[in-house]
């Protein structure tokens, strides 16, 4: 229980005694939060885009499925095997926001239902860049998502069943500039070419509280139209709950549909604390989230920029899953590069240097510094944090939903700010520029890092 609440009930408690208009008054406010509290958990969130590991985009979406569908628990299979025992859905992709100058119709090739999604049955279709591109007369390529009003065998009757879910101007992908989202480099006459980059992490929604201060958050980054969303882990404050996986969707939403998003686990989205102990709830965080590979740790390559997403509970023992996944970086990045590891923490931030840290610091960093441009990105302290430890920073960007005021460790500390913020990153071949702004628009770091020659 929050420390809040016994002294607030305390409080109410005594009013109430002393004007016992006040309970009618608290009761009738009660009820209308309430009911403004079961609309919001209730609607649908957008679709959102993510990447494949070879760097071809992902689209998923969310559909409340029918009281009487009788396959609803643990269902995750390929359309292919079975067309007639779901509500059918397809996505359209076109040159315009109306969707008549079709460029193709894509039918999902997974759809995930089981005991994490409730009520609900999440849906991915998977997007070649390069097919895509030679259809398209520009660079936005608009999508809708229809459903089909009945279920049929084979080939359902489109003109006469479907119902467009989402559509319009505001639904639409970029395409790159270059001929796919994973060149290996940044191209040499491509001098000006900059990437722009919106991170942050710990939004942390609660079905209880309307997300009324991470709205404000996340409409800060939407304005900036990134090229790439990163998040740094915690996308809920219990990821067992189906209800905060679509608070979460609900909150991105209008950054997600657009723009594809990467992130990496924190700690409660894979375990749930409880007095009797930690349970393992991986498997529901592999459910909402559309990332590449396994989800919880990946390499990618987006544009020049090497990505590298670790799982927070893994750890970085040479046998473990996460080295596995930073030697595949080794492999595939060229001298000069940059990279950007994510991970819900960060080896150098405000808290005590527990194991892994110390692990990272000695085994995982030095490697990575031999042949790239370094930026760690984390989240899990509750606030903004710069470190530098010779020339690779590491940055926390986790204040979205409330503070963590720590000071065990302060060696290489450059900033500590308790302001609620996000990051803009913008990279070009040459250097990276990278400011948290916070809640009003205001620049509380601005910093430049210069790629080693």
């Amino acid at each position: 229980m929050d420390k809040w609440i016994p002294p607030a009930i305390v409080s109410l408690i005594i009013i109430s005694v002393i004007w016992p208009y006040f309970l009618i008054i608290i009761g009738a406010i009660g009820i209308i939060y309430l009911f403004l509290l079961r609309s919001i958990n209730r609607r649908l969130p957008a679709p959102f885009i993510s990447f494949t590991e070879n760097g071809d985009l992902k689209i998923s979406w969310y559909l409340k499925q029918k009281k009487n569908d009788n396959n609803r628990n643990n269902h995750e299979n390929s359309f292919k095997e079975d067309l007639g025992s779901f509500h059918e859905t397809y996505l359209v992709l076109s040159n315009d926001p109306k969707g008549k100058n079709i460029i193709e119709e894509i039918y999902p090739q997974k759809k995930t239902q089981n005991e994490y999604t409730g009520n609900y049955s999440i849906f991915t279709v998977k997007i070649d860049n390069l097919k895509v591109k030679e259809k398209a007369n520009h660079r936005k390529v608009f999508y809708q998502v229809y459903r089909i009003s009945s279920s049929l065998k084979g080939k359902p009757n489109l003109a006469s069943s479907k119902e467009c879910i989402w559509g319009g101007d505001e639904f639409y992908f970029i395409l790159p500039k270059q001929e796919s989202f994973t060149p290996k480099s940044f191209k040499k006459d491509e001098k000006k070419t900059e990437i722009s980059i919106v991170a942050l992490g710990d939004l942390q929604p609660r079905a209880e509280i309307p997300p009324i201060l991470q709205n404000r958050i996340l409409k800060q980054a939407e304005e900036h139209h990134p090229d790439l969303f990163l998040y740094l882990g915690d996308h809920t404050n219990e990821g067992i709950s189906p209800t905060a996986w679509r608070q979460f969707f609900l909150l991105i939403g209008n950054l997600a549909k657009n723009t594809p998003i990467l992130g990496v686990p924190g700690n409660h989205d894979t375990q749930l604390s409880r007095e009797g102990g930690k349970r393992d709830i991986t498997n529901a965080y592999k459910t909402h989230v559309n990332y590449p590979g396994d989800k919880q740790r990946y390499y990618i390559k987006i544009q020049g920029i090497n990505i590298i997403a670790f799982d927070f509970h893994t750890g970085f023992q040479k046998d473990s899953a996460n080295y596995e996944i930073f030697e595949k970086c080794l492999k595939n990045m060229q001298e000069g590069d940059w990279v950007i590891v994510l991970w819900h923490s960060s080896p150098h931030n405000s808290l005590r240097t527990g194991k892994q840290q110390k692990i990272i610091r000695a085994n995982i960093i030095p490697e990575l510094e031999k042949q790239g441009n370094v930026v760690w990105l984390g989240g899990h302290e509750h606030s903004y944090q710069r470190f530098k430890v010779r020339d690779t920073y590491y940055i926390t960007s986790a204040a979205t939903s409330s503070f963590h005021d720590h000071h065990y460790n302060t060696e290489h500390m450059e900033k500590l700010i308790m302001k609620f913020h996000h990051l803009l990153i913008k990279v070009s071949k040459h250097k990276m520029k990278i400011k948290a702004i916070d809640i009003w628009g205001k620049i509380i770091d601005d910093f430049v890092i210069k790629a080693r020659k």
